[in-house]
């Protein structure tokens, strides 16, 4: 059985839609409090989002008619934002890493909506293709020192994402300290386990574990370390590590779902990677969290709350080049500028298990 996310076009929106117009658009759906401004008509499995203004404030807004996927987002968010991260020892401003709600709403069709902050940035995975190697050696440590800040948080309060990719990851505008700022989106999978294996709720092609294709429980605070490593993979390779090749044109093509499943079946079995090894990049210490990220063995793969606080240490300590973030920003919005804004998101989320029961 198949099911796609109820957002899986949310991060490609979200990256596209606050440089749009915002002249109103002609929509059937109601929801009280809310003024649609773009809408991206949902498709088949997929949630009807807009961008939108709520109580006078510019937001953007997500609907869907499975209450389950609504509920857990809320819950999860919901967590993030009332929890007390001083009481675990960590900094108040690491709930700026996750997007906020503004609120939540019941359509006239009786869709469930959330509304969220209006983002200002791109998704990760558009970002980096406005950066050189160079660059990303450079700019990429700061980035994902705050992913893993932001989800050791999220695991502290016993949650998981569930869905950590490129294109849930969004970056800001440079900041006056020349730095990137993350914000982590999409909840609607993540699922509260506490120190109990669990099922997984759904992912994406290209960042599951290996371990989740020969078992139906898992250690799910170690699947987000595995999605983690595989974003790190991609956001180097422009391609995540397994799913996908290059074709002779240069494009990247889908490999079979039956030949993934026999790949990361094969991976689980011999607890040795088969990706291609990372070639991109001449930062040692992040070429050490990738591999430490993407151990197959999940009892030798960390969890993100005890990765060496040496190693984040001097990811986040190596001072980035201004020029270099200002010229990939640059070169990112120059390339959107150039493209249709809206488009249609290359990786859907499909349900779990991938195997034969």
């Amino acid at each position: 059985m198949q099911l796609f996310s109820a957002s899986s076009l949310l991060a490609v929106l979200v990256a596209t839609l606050w440089i749009s117009d915002t002249s109103c658009a002609q929509t059937t759906l109601r929801v009280p409090g809310v003024t649609i401004k773009t809408e991206h008509p949902s498709g088949a499995g997929k949630s009807f989002t807009a961008l939108v203004e709520y109580n006078k404030q510019l937001g953007f807004m997500k609907c869907t008619h499975a209450e389950w996927l609504f509920n857990q987002e809320v819950a999860a968010l919901n967590a993030i934002h009332n929890g007390r991260p001083s009481r675990l020892r960590m900094p108040s401003n690491i709930k700026e890493s996750f997007v906020r709600m503004l609120g939540t709403e019941k359509a006239d069709d009786g869709q469930h909506c959330i509304i969220f902050e209006q983002l200002d940035g791109y998704s990760m995975a558009d970002f980096v293709k406005g950066m050189s190697e160079v660059e990303r050696d450079d700019i990429l440590p700061d980035i994902f020192v705050q992913i893993i800040k932001g989800l050791q948080y999220m695991h502290s309060l016993g949650w998981v994402h569930g869905d950590i990719k490129p294109d849930n990851i969004i970056i800001s505008q440079p900041t006056q300290e020349g730095l990137p700022k993350v914000k982590i989106i999409d909840f609607d999978v993540s699922q509260h386990v506490g120190r109990y294996q669990a099922t997984s709720f759904g992912a994406t092609r290209g960042y599951q574990p290996p371990e989740e294709f020969t078992s139906r429980t898992l250690d799910q605070y170690k699947r987000d370390t595995w999605m983690v490593g595989a974003t790190l993979y991609e956001s180097l390779m422009d391609m995540p590590p397994y799913g996908y090749k290059a074709e002779k044109d240069g494009k990247l093509g889908a490999i079979t779902k039956e030949d993934l499943i026999e790949q990361m079946q094969k991976v689980a079995l011999r607890k040795v990677n088969s990706f291609i090894d990372v070639q991109t990049s001449n930062n040692a210490d992040l070429i050490k969290l990738l591999y430490q990220l993407l151990r197959v063995d999940v009892s030798k793969r960390p969890y993100l709350s005890s990765l060496s606080a040496t190693l984040l240490y001097k990811l986040a300590g190596a001072r980035k080049k201004s020029v270099f973030l200002r010229q990939a920003w640059t070169n990112t919005a120059t390339m959107f500028s150039r493209q249709p804004r809206i488009k249609e998101s290359a990786n859907s989320t499909a349900s779990l298990p991938p195997f034969s029961a």
